[in-house]
């Protein structure tokens, strides 16, 4: 009898609390259907973030051309290599969007880069080999900056995984032509509300100085999409398209430029002096045709650089020799001047307190 009430007793204490727990399961499912949200989350808000693509559309730097239109700097597109190594990417088993086998991917890819397979393979078993494996990976320098050539070069080896994500790179295209004056820009890291971004911005010369007119604004694409990235069939699509940076057009005419940068570029290796620079200049208008100096660089790869600074501008010189010019140009103009005719050199005492003039 005894064991009979302590039974039923157990039993009813079950039933209670197999009841609250119903009753509150059921009320936190009816507080969630009516308020949408979990731990102040809201449910609609989260899965359009979950099923929302968000891609930058890059704005294109302006060029910098000379006073007759010829492109003296400009973006060319760039390629960076990665990898996408997570099976479910694929959707058809028969056409595949994932690196199916590694060891073929790396040897055809150093076949391209003239590397060995190692270099890629590590990459690809270290993705897999991680805890959780990865989705895609990247494979460092080498997989970075590379040209339209080599982009479909490697695209023609038909690699399942192998993927591109283009971004621009500052191009000049004349070399060391008027790297002072041009200057050159490369990406930096930029900290912004949104995080750190990587954007292209002038290190020096006009790049530089310009810099506020040649970059533009970046527009973005979004959209919403299904877990194989695929567009569904209402995607609530926005695109706010790229504000373009504008041109600069400088003085510089790209002939007479050249010619100046031959002269100097024969005298360094002659004479081999410290430093020069040169100027032409427009005798009406003052309007700068050419302007060098030396040493130089060249902007495309701006390592070792003995001289930063365009000394035409930079440097200080003495008064009179800026004079000297406009001396001499009367002298012709006036007749005076004798080309053939020598001059006795010397000193001359001006002061005897005063050391002479040589």
């Amino acid at each position: 009898m005894r064991k009979n009430r302590t039974t039923h007793m157990m039993a009813g204490i079950l039933i209670i609390v197999f009841v609250a727990i119903f009753v509150v399961l059921t009320g936190r499912f009816i507080y969630i259907q009516a308020t949408g949200e979990v731990n102040g989350v809201s449910l609609e808000e989260w899965a359009e973030q979950k099923r929302t693509s968000s891609y930058i559309l890059p704005a294109e730097r302006g060029k910098i051309l000379d006073k007759n239109g010829m492109i003296l700097a400009y973006d060319r597109p760039t390629y960076r290599m990665y990898a996408i190594i997570d099976e479910t990417y694929s959707e058809d088993p028969e056409n595949p969007r994932h690196v199916v086998d590694v060891d073929r991917t790396a040897e055809e890819l150093a076949k391209v880069f003239e590397t060995e397979p190692e270099v890629f393979r590590d990459s690809l078993q270290a993705g897999l080999q991680a805890d959780p494996p990865r989705f895609q990976v990247e494979f460092g320098n080498i997989g970075k900056q590379l040209t339209q050539k080599q982009k479909e070069e490697i695209e023609a080896l038909g690699l399942p995984g192998i993927y591109f994500d283009e971004s621009p790179m500052r191009f000049y295209p004349n070399g060391m032509f008027a790297s002072h004056i041009i200057g050159f820009a490369r990406e930096t890291e930029i900290e912004t509300e949104d995080g750190v971004k990587t954007e292209v911005t002038g290190i020096a010369g006009m790049e530089r100085q310009m810099d506020e007119y040649l970059r533009g604004t970046n527009g973005y694409i979004s959209y919403q999409r299904d877990l194989y990235n695929s567009k569904l069939l209402d995607p609530n699509e926005i695109i706010k398209e790229p504000e373009h940076g504008d041109d600069v057009y400088l003085t510089l005419d790209q002939k007479i430029q050249t010619l100046v940068d031959e002269a100097l570029t024969t005298v360094e290796k002659k004479y081999d002096p410290e430093r020069m620079t040169a100027v032409v200049m427009h005798a009406k208008t003052g309007e700068v045709l050419a302007m060098s100096s030396r040493p130089s660089y060249n902007p495309n790869n701006p390592a070792n650089v003995e001289n930063w600074y365009n000394d035409v501008v930079s440097t200080p010189i003495e008064p009179g020799s800026t004079v000297k010019m406009f001396t001499w140009a009367a002298a012709i103009e006036e007749g005076l001047y004798d080309g053939n005719e020598l001059f006795k050199s010397g000193t001359y005492n001006v002061n005897e307190k005063i050391s002479a003039i040589r």
